[in-house]
C-alpha cells in the first residue's frame, strides 16, 4: 500500500471492521486490501461492503466486513540474534496479532534458554523486560567475556639507550654550564645492565554461547646476548659489567668499551669528559674544559688552559701551555712534552722534557731529559730526585726546588703553619684587650657591662689557647716526619743563579752558576757533588 492509504482491521463485539485513512481521491490498491484480510483469517467476508469500500470517495472510512469475530490470532514472540562475533545477544520482541497473548517472564527465559545463550546474561535486564517493553526494538541482553591480553617478555635496560643529546647543565645559581654536555653513558664495575622481564600470560575469554576465546599466548624473551666485559647472572636473567667503561648499545647487543675515545678536540661539541675507565683524546684540549678519568688519560695534542685528573697516568703528547690556570693531576705518573704556567701533581713520577715557570708536586722524581732538559721558574716539591740539564735560567729566574720530603705532608704542614699563625693573631689581640681590662677589672673600674665583657673574652682566650695548643702538638708530629735528609738534585749541565734549594733540613740559595753537578743533605747542609754519567 503507498505511504497515502493506510488500512487497518479491528476486532469488535459485533463483528470485524475494516478501517482506511487516505488522502481524497487517492485510488485504494483492493489487492493489498485483500492480501490484509487473507492475513487475519477472516471468514464471511461481505463482499457488497468491501465493494463499497472499494468505490467510495470518503477519506475516513470505517466498514464491518464479517459478521464472525473468529479471526485469526498470534502470540507474543521474540527474536534473538547473536552477533557474528558471538560476544553480544540481541532480543527482539514482535507485538502479538490479532489480541494474542503476551510473553510471560517465564515463557522470556525459555526463549533464551532454547535461543542457546548461557554466559553473561545481564539479569537486570532480563528481568525488566519481563514487563514493560518497546515491540521492534532490539535490546542486549548478555555480553560476552574477552579474553584479558599478557605480556610479552622483554628486556629491561638499566640505562638510557636513547642517543644522547648535547644538553648543558643548569647550575643552582640559575646560569648554565655549555662544558657540561654529559654525552657519555657510563657503567661501573659490577653494575646491573639488563634485566629480563619474564612474560605474563593472559586469561581465556567466553562467548555468549559459553564457548572459550583462547589468548594469544605471550612470547618469552630472547637471551640477552653475553658481550665484551659484560657477564650474566646465573639463571640469565640479568646482565651486568665487569669493569667500568662507557656503554655501548646497537639496539640489541650491550658492549662495556673500558677506553673512551675522542676523534678530535674536547671543545664545545664534547663538553667536559668524565669518564670511569680511560680516555684518549686525538686532538687538543681547549681551554676551559676538563678530562676526568678513573683510568688512564692520553692526550695527542696540547692542553691548554683546563683541568685533567686521572686516577691513573696522564701522557700529553705535545704538552701544556697552561696560561697560570691549567691544572694537571695523576695519581700514577705524568708524562708530558713541555710545562708551561701551569700546575702538576703526580702520584709517582713526572717526565717532561722541559717545565717552565709551573708549579710541580710530585712523590717520585721529576726527570728532565730530552735536548732541552729545563726546568726554569716556578716551584719544584719532589720527593725523589730531581734530574736536568739545565736549573734555572741566565737571567736570574727564581726557582724554587725542595727535594726528599713528601710534597702532600709538606703542603698539609704548610696549611697547618697557617692556621696557626692566623689563630696566633687573633689570640694576640683577645689576650692584649683581656688584660687591658683585667688591670680595670682590679681597680674597681668596670661597669656590670664591661665585666659581662670582660668574662667573654676570658672565655674566648680559653678556647683559643686550647686550639692553638692542640695545633701546636700536630705542627710538631709533621715536623718530625718531614725530618729527612733524601733525595737529590742532578744537573747534567747547570745549575744557575738565584735558584734555591731544600733537601730535607737543608737549604741553598744558589749565587754563582754550578756546572755539572749532584747536590745532596749530608749532616743536615747542602753538599756540591760533581755529576759522574
Amino acid at each position: 500500500m503507498n505511504n497515502k492509504v493506510i488500512a487497518r482491521v479491528e476486532l469488535r463485539s459485533d463483528g470485524v471492521y475494516l478501517i482506511i485513512d487516505r488522502e481524497f481521491f487517492t485510488e485504494i490498491n483492493t489487492n493489498q486490501i485483500n492480501a490484509l484480510i487473507e492475513s487475519y483469517g477472516i471468514q464471511e467476508v461481505d463482499a457488497v461492503a468491501l465493494a463499497e469500500i472499494y468505490t467510495s470517495e470518503e477519506s475516513h472510512i470505517e466498514a464491518k466486513i464479517s459478521a464472525n469475530t473468529n479471526i485469526r490470532q498470534e502470540p507474543e514472540k521474540v527474536e534473538i540474534t547473536v552477533s557474528k562475533n558471538k560476544m553480544e545477544a540481541h532480543i527482539t520482541f514482535i507485538e502479538p496479532v490479532n489480541g494474542g497473548e503476551g510473553l510471560t517472564p517465564a515463557g522470556l527465559k525459555g526463549e533464551i534458554d532454547r535461543s542457546g545463550v548461557n554466559f553473561g546474561i545481564m539479569e537486570d535486564v532480563v528481568k525488566n523486560l519481563g514487563g514493560v517493553r518497546e515491540f521492534g526494538k532490539p535490546y542486549l541482553f548478555a555480553s560476552g567475556l574477552n579474553y584479558l591480553s599478557g605480556k610479552d617478555a622483554y628486556h629491561d635496560y638499566n640505562f638510557d639507550t636513547k642517543k644522547k643529546v648535547p644538553k648543558p647543565k643548569v647550575l643552582e645559581d640559575g646560569t648554565v654550564d655549555f662544558r657540561a654536555l654529559n654525552l657519555i653513558e657510563m657503567a661501573k664495575k659490577d653494575q646491573l645492565l639488563v634485566t629480563i622481564v619474564p612474560e605474563v600470560q593472559g586469561t581465556d575469554g567466553i562467548n555468549v554461547l559459553s564457548e572459550i576465546i583462547p589468548c594469544p599466548k605471550s612470547k618469552p624473551a630472547v637471551p640477552i646476548p653475553v658481550t665484551k666485559n659484560t657477564y650474566l647472572s646465573g639463571d640469565g636473567m640479568k646482565l651486568y659489567a665487569t669493569t667500568p667503561g662507557q656503554i655501548l648499545f646497537d639496539g640489541r647487543k650491550v658492549t662495556i668499551n673500558p677506553v673512551f675515545e675522542v676523534a678530535g678536540d674536547v671543545n664545545n661539541s664534547t663538553g667536559n669528559i668524565e669518564f670511569t675507565g680511560s680516555v684518549v683524546v686525538k686532538g687538543n684540549v681547549v681551554a676551559g674544559f676538563k678530562v676526568v678519568a678513573e683510568g688512564d688519560i692520553d692526550i695527542t695534542g696540547v692542553v691548554e688552559s683546563s683541568y685533567i685528573k686521572a686516577k691513573g697516568n696522564v701522557l700529553i703528547s705535545r704538552g701544556v701551555q697552561g696560561a697560570d690556570k691549567a691544572e694537571i693531576i695523576a695519581d700514577g705518573d705524568v708524562s708530558l712534552k713541555f710545562a708551561e704556567n701551569c700546575t702538576i701533581r703526580a702520584g709517582r713520577n713526572v717526565n717532561a722534557e722541559a717545565v717552565l715557570h709551573s708549579k710541580v708536586t710530585c712523590r717520585g722524581n721529576l726527570e728532565l731529559a730530552g735536548k732541552s732538559g729545563y726546568l726554569v721558574g716556578g716551584e719544584a716539591y719532589v720527593q725523589g730526585r730531581v734530574f736536568a740539564k739545565t736549573i734555572g735560567s741566565a737571567m736570574g729566574t727564581a726557582t724554587n726546588i725542595q727535594v726528599g720530603l713528601d710534597p702532600e705532608a709538606y703542603e698539609e704542614y704548610r696549611e697547618y703553619i697557617k692556621e696557626y699563625n692566623t689563630l696566633k693573631s687573633e689570640y694576640d689581640k683577645v689576650d692584649s684587650a683581656a688584660k687591658s681590662m683585667k688591670a680595670l677589672n682590679e681597680r674597681n673600674a668596670l661597669t656590670d657591662k664591661n665585666k659581662n665583657i670582660f668574662l667573654k673574652l676570658l672565655h674566648q682566650q680559653a678556647h683559643l689557647r686550647d686550639q692553638l695548643l692542640k695545633l701546636k702538638a700536630t705542627l710538631e708530629r709533621l715536623s718530625g716526619s718531614l725530618d729527612s735528609d733524601s733525595g737529590t738534585i742532578v744537573a747534567t749541565g747547570s745549575i744557575r743563579s738565584g735558584v734555591k734549594v731544600t733537601i730535607g733540613n737543608a737549604k741553598m740559595h744558589i749565587r754563582d752558576d754550578i756546572k755539572s753537578c749532584v747536590l745532596k743533605n749530608v749532616d743536615s747542609a747542602v753538599t756540591i757533588n760533581p755529576y759522574i754519567p
